[in-house]
């Protein structure tokens, strides 16, 4: 089974439409099946995505995807922010970042071997950001 978190800043969620293109017919017949998403980058959608494991197993120095999240409190109450950034092998990067609970609670669900896609609005604040578990995925190796 693949399990996704995505949440959208103005409450419109975009798994069900995302993971029939990006996973396609994935079920019980694929249980052995193995997959590899390179790092994607699209500026001009404002958009990336790939395996975090396909990403650090990569031959080339260049491609990364993650996103960090950070908690603090300060005198007006307690502050979330995630911050999710990509680079392909070609070299191109996008970043985005958000403040929206949900969205870094879906960040918080991102291990060494989830796939991981997020969008950015025009601002650079993340609308959307969709983290998946399957065992199709390339494990991180050290």
């Amino acid at each position: 089974m693949i399990k996704l978190s995505s949440l959208c800043r103005d409450g419109f969620f975009v798994a069900a439409a995302l993971a029939a293109g990006l996973f396609g017919g994935v079920g019980d017949a694929a249980a052995g099946a193995k997959g590899a998403n390179n790092v994607y980058v699209n500026v001009t959608s404002r958009l990336a995505q790939g395996d975090l494991g396909q990403a650090r197993n990569t031959t080339d120095s260049v491609q990364y995807i993650g996103c960090y999240t950070q908690t603090y409190r300060n005198s007006s109450g307690v502050f979330e922010q995630v911050n999710c950034q990509a680079r392909d092998a070609a070299g191109a990067s996008y970043y985005c970042y958000a403040t929206d609970p949900e969205l870094v609670r879906a960040a918080r669900s991102i291990t060494g071997d989830s796939f991981l896609y997020f969008v950015g609005d025009t601002a650079g604040k993340c609308t959307t950001i969709l983290v998946g578990q399957s065992s199709m995925y390339q494990p991180k190796q050290p």
